[in-house]
């Protein structure tokens, strides 16, 4: 084979390669990531990577890792936009709390750790979705009150 017909194959192969990479979809891109390093408290801003807890609009990736789970407690009612909890990630819901949010999404790239709902409101404007990408991902409600506009439980959920 000819130079230049190897570098038409080999520039035809990577364009190919190029086109079909552009149609795969990437992850999440969160806002603010959980770090969890400081305490278990949510509205303190040395737990969230960057210092800065979640504000109204804004995604947010809580992930395995961090030394504690995100709390909502009674400090502050917190709102933010779409929360993903990662593999592994938590949160629990204590008395008195109010977290609000666009959607709540577990299991999307693999098994979640649990939502805990001892008291307190989780109220979200858009959807409930339990195990979205097949994985395990779920909710336990032994106090409080979960409100959504939509309720979407899969396969692992």
């Amino acid at each position: 084979m000819s130079k230049p017909t190897f570098l038409r194959r080999a520039f035809v192969c990577v364009l190919l390669c190029s086109a079909v990479l552009s149609m795969v979809q990437s992850p999440v891109q969160a806002d603010v990531y959980w770090a969890g390093t400081v305490s278990t408290d949510w509205t303190n801003s040395a737990n969230w990577a960057g210092g800065v807890p979640p504000t109204t609009g804004v995604t947010v990736v809580l992930n395995q890792g961090s030394p504690y789970t995100p709390v909502v407690s009674t400090t502050g009612n917190p709102t933010t936009g779409q929360i993903y909890l990662g593999v592994g990630g938590g949160l629990n819901m204590f008395p008195g709390s109010l977290l609000s949010m666009s959607d709540f999404v577990t299991g999307i790239w693999g098994n979640s750790g649990g939502t805990i709902v001892t008291g307190g409101t989780m109220a979200m404007s858009g959807y409930l979705n339990l195990g979205a990408g097949g994985f395990d991902g779920k909710i336990d409600i032994s106090g409080g009150v979960v409100q959504s506009a939509a309720l979407s439980i899969n396969s692992s959920g």
